[in-house]
C-alpha cells in the first residue's frame, strides 16, 4: 500500500515523535511528562511532523554558526545558537536538505540548502524570527494588521525596518499581534511566506546541556524501549543475523540483537561504500563480540552500471543488484531466517506503514524481518549508542544525515559536496563524462540531477527554469543515451541501444503464447497488427498498439541481458533487476515523446 497527499500527511502526523522539553535542566526528554533529572515537569515541543529530531554534531553546529554570524552578527548568532546549549535538527519534506533549528526548545528557523546559491540560507521562524525583530535586525513592521501567506508588501508598507538586499526577514504587524517570515523580493518588496500569532522572543537558555545530560533525563523511557526490543528480539533469536550498515540504527539494532543473544552480523560491501561505514561496523561488531560476515555482489557497480546506466532516486536497480542479492545468498548459504534490522517508522511513509515484524516482499527465504527500534527516534538511537558507550559512525559529525553508499542518489547536496575521498573523485569523473558525451547543462553536475531519472521535484524544475533550462530536454537527452525513440506516420520506432544481435527465434518462442507470430527469419521478426522487431534491436509498432512496446522490450531484455546477481534464486523472477528496471526507459521516454 503506498500513501501520497494528504494521507501520507496525516499519518505522519499521526506517528509523531512526543518531543518534550525540560526547562530547568535544559534537555530534550521524548515520551515523559517529567525530566529523569530534576522532576520538573515537561513541556510540549512544536515540531513538523513526524518530528525525527536528531542532535547537530560539529559539523552541523559549524555551518550552522558561520550561517547565523554572516547573517546577523556574532551578537545575534550566539543568542539565536547558545554554545553550551545542545541544538536539535528536525529534517522537513524539501527537494534538498532542509532543516528545522531547535534550541531551548523552541523553533528559531529553518536551514535549508538553497538550490540558486548552493549554500545554506536561514529562514528565521517563531521565537528566532521574535527575536530578530527585538533586536532590530533583518526584520520589518508592516501597516497591515494582519498577516497572509503570499502577500505582498511594497516598500511604502514598511514602517520600519532592516532590509538585507536578499533573503528572508522577520516581519511584524504594526499592532504587534501577528508574526511572519517573508522573502525580500528583487524589486524591493516583501512576499510573506509564513504566518502564526506573535510569540516572545527566544528565551536565555538556563545552565549548560550536551547529550550526556539528555541521556539522564531520559533514562527512564530508554530502559523502557531497550526492555521491549530485547523482549521482541528474543522470540526470533534462533536463525537470525543483523544486516548492518555502519549507520547508527544498524548499529543500535546489533547492540540489542548481542544483548538477547544473537551472534552474527551481515554487513553488504557494495564496492561504492563509505570507508567509514566499514570501520563503523568492524569496531563495533568488536566491541559487541558479534561475529561479522561480509557479503559482496557477483559483479560490482562499475560493470553493473553499464548495464543499468545511472542509479536514480526513481531507479534504484542497485538496491537489488548491490544489496539484496548478496545479502539473499548469505542469509542462504549460513541458513539465517530472520533478518534483524535498524528501520525505523519516522524515516519514511513506506517505513511508518510496515509492521515491527513482517516477511520479506523480496527474499523468499527470509521468513522475518524483525525491526526492534522500529518506534525509536533518531534523538532515542544517538542517546543509546551514547549510553552504551559504543562507537557512532564519524559520518555523522561531518554533516551527514543518513549513512550509505558516496554514489546513493539519495545523498543531498551539502552531503555531496563535502566528500573529498579519492573514490568519489571517480564517480565525479564518471559523471562529468557522462555529460559532456551528451551535451548535459553543468547543472546536471552542481545541482546533482543525476539523482532523477524521470521527473524532477518542482523546486528544481524551477530553478532551471529561471535559468532558461527545460527540465524536459534534459531528462530526455539523458534517456536517450539509452533507446532512441521516433514517431514515423502511424507507427512507433523504438531502437534500444548497446544491446547484442536479438535471438529473434527464442524471442518468437517466448511471445508466441502472447502475440500472433506471422513471419520469422535471420533480421526480422513480424507479430500481429504488423508489428516488428529487427535483430539490431529495432522495434516498430502502429500508434495504435503502443501499449504492447513495454512487453516486448521486458522480453528482449530478459533474453540478452543478465548481470549474475542470481537474485532470481532466492526470490520471484519478477523481482529481477533487468526485468524491473531496464524497460522502464523506454516507458518513460514513449510517454513524454506522445505527451509534447
Amino acid at each position: 500500500m503506498k500513501l501520497k497527499g494528504s494521507k501520507a500527511t496525516d499519518l505522519l502526523k499521526k506517528i509523531a515523535v512526543d518531543v518534550r522539553w525540560c526547562d530547568s535542566c535544559s534537555v530534550p526528554v521524548t515520551s515523559l511528562d517529567t525530566c529523569g533529572v530534576c522532576g520538573s515537569r515537561t513541556r510540549k515541543v512544536k515540531a513538523v511532523p513526524p518530528a525525527d529530531i536528531r542532535p547537530a554534531f560539529s559539523r552541523d553546529l559549524r555551518d550552522l554558526r558561520e550561517l547565523l554570524e554572516a547573517s546577523y552578527g556574532a551578537k545575534i548568532a550566539e543568542k539565536l545558537l547558545p554554545q553550551r546549549s545542545i541544538v536539535l535538527l528536525n529534517k522537513i519534506e524539501y527537494a534538498d536538505a532542509a532543516d528545522e533549528v531547535i534550541v531551548g526548545g523552541f523553533t528559531i528557523g529553518t536551514r535549508i540548502y538553497d538550490l540558486y546559491s548552493l549554500k545554506w540560507v536561514f529562514r528565521p521562524e517563531y521565537r528566532g524570527a521574535s527575536l530578530l525583530i527585538a533586536e532590530r535586525r533583518a526584520y520589518a513592521i508592516v501597516k497591515s494588521s494582519t498577516l497572509k501567506k503570499f502577500q505582498f508588501f511594497e516598500r511604502s508598507d514598511i514602517v520600519e525596518g532592516d532590509l538585507p538586499e536578499k533573503g528572508y526577514v522577520a516581519v511584524e504587524t504594526a499592532d504587534g499581534r501577528y508574526q511572519g517570515l517573508a522573502k525580500v523580493l528583487e524589486r524591493g518588496g516583501l512576499r510573506v511566506a509564513k504566518v502564526w500569532k506573535a510569540v516572545p522572543p527566544l528565551p536565555k537558555v538556563k545552565g549548560y546541556s550536551d547529550l550526556s545530560k539528555a541521556i539522564k533525563a531520559n533514562e527512564e523511557r530508554l530502559d523502557l524501549l531497550e526492555n521491549d526490543a530485547l523482549r521482541l528480539i528474543e522470540n526470533y533469536r534462533e536463525g537470525s543475523a543483523v544486516t548492518i550498515s555502519g549507520g547508527k540504527d544498524s548499529s543500535a539494532a546489533l547492540a540489542l540483537a548481542v544483548k538477547a543473544g544473537v551472534r552474527y552480523a551481515v554487513y553488504v560491501d557494495t564496492g561504492v561504500d563509505f570507508a567509514e561505514n566499514y570501520n563503523s561496523v568492524k569496531e563495533i561488531c568488536s566491541l559487541l563480540g558479534a561475529e561479522l560476515l561480509v557479503a559482496k555482489p557477483r559483479d560490482g557497480f562499475w560493470k553493473c552500471i553499464r548495464v543499468f546506466g545511472i542509479q536514480s532516486r526513481d531507479y534504484r536497480w542497485c538496491t537489488r543488484v548491490l544489496k539484496l542479492a548478496p545479502l539473499a545468498k548469505i542469509f542462504s548459504e549460513k541458513g539465517f531466517v530472520t533478518s534483524i534490522t535498524g528501520q525505523r517508522k519516522y524515516e519514511s511513509v513506506s517505513r511508518a506503514i510496515a509492521a515491527q515484524v513482517s516477511r520479506s516482499y523480496t527474499l523468499r527465504s527470509i521468513r522475518s524481518v524483525v525491526s526492534p527500534i522500529h518506534s525509536w527516534s533518531s534523538l532515542e538511537v544517538f542517546m543509546y549508542l551514547e549510553k552504551e558507550s559504543l562507537p557512532i559512525n564519524r559520518l555523522y559529525f561531518s554533516g551527514f544525515d543518513r549513512i550509505g553508499c558516496y554514489v546513493c542518489p539519495m545523498l543531498k547536496l551539502p552531503e555531496i559536496n563535502s566528500i573529498s575521498s579519492l573514490e568519489f573523485s571517480k564517480w565525479n569523473r564518471f559523471l562529468k563524462t557522462h555529460a559532456r558525451k551528451h551535451k548535459l547543462p553543468q547543472e546536471w553536475i552542481s545541482l546533482a540531477l543525476w539523482r532523477w531519472r524521470f521527473k524532477y521535484p518542482p523546486e528544481v524544475e524551477t530553478v532551471l527554469s529561471k535559468r532558461g533550462i527545460k527540465a524536459k530536454e534534459i531528462i530526455l537527452r539523458n534517456l536517450s543515451s539509452r533507446v532512441n525513440i521516433g514517431l514515423e506516420g502511424n507507427s512507433l520506432r523504438v531502437i534500444l541501444v548497446d544491446l547484442p544481435e536479438v535471438n529473434l527465434s527464442l524471442l518468437a518462442r517466448n511471445l508466441q503464447n502472447f502475440f500472433d507470430v506471422k513471419r520469422s527469419s535471420g533480421e526480422k521478426l513480424v507479430l500481429e497488427d504488423n508489428i516488428e522487431v529487427y535483430s539490431n534491436g529495432t522495434i516498430v509498432v502502429p500508434s495504435d498498439l503502443i501499449k504492447n512496446i513495454d512487453f516486448i522490450v521486458k522480453s528482449i531484455y530478459s533474453i540478452h541481458v543478465c548481470v549474475r546477481c542470481e537474485l532470481c534464486k532466492y526470490s520471484s523472477p519478477d523481482d529481477c533487476p533487468v526485468l524491473k528496471y531496464l524497460h522502464l526507459d523506454v516507458a518513460n521516454l514513449v510517454r513524454k515523446i506522445l505527451e509534447g
